[in-house]
């Protein structure tokens, strides 16, 4: 009988913990002062820069929020 009794002290200690836990707020997260609108750029456009066409487009984010934009380039044609 003796082994019961941790057993549930145990289980009572940890739905405290879950009540508590789900109970309590997070902070709220600061929104931006101002929300700018995003526009449109045309980054890679055939014929533009000495390239005929540009293919497989690709963007990544860093870890300071720069954008990178890169892509091949293909100076005589589609296939060249």
């Amino acid at each position: 009988m003796t082994q019961k009794k941790p057993k549930l002290l145990s289980s009572v200690i940890a739905a405290f913990l879950v009540v508590f836990f789900i109970s309590t707020k997070a902070p709220a997260a600061e929104k931006p002062a101002t929300l700018k609108q995003p526009r449109n750029v045309e980054v890679f456009v055939s014929g533009r820069d000495g390239y005929h066409t540009y293919r497989i487009p690709a963007l990544i984010v860093t870890e300071k929020g720069a954008l990178l934009a890169f892509c091949e380039g293909r100076r005589k044609s589609r296939s060249e």
